[in-house]
C-alpha cells in the first residue's frame, strides 16, 4: 500500500497548486522570458 498511497496524495496536491496560481499567473506572470534576459543566453 505504499506505492499505491505516494501518487495518490501528489496528484491531489499538484491540482490544487495548479489550480490556484492558475488564475494570477495567466493575468500577469511574475517574469517575462521575452522581455527579460536569460543568464544563460549571455554564455553563447
Amino acid at each position: 500500500g505504499d506505492a499505491p498511497a505516494a501518487p495518490a496524495p501528489a496528484a491531489s496536491v499538484r491540482t490544487d497548486a495548479a489550480s490556484a496560481p492558475a488564475a494570477p499567473y495567466d493575468d500577469e506572470p511574475p517574469f517575462d522570458f521575452d522581455e527579460l534576459e536569460p543568464p544563460w543566453d549571455e554564455e553563447e
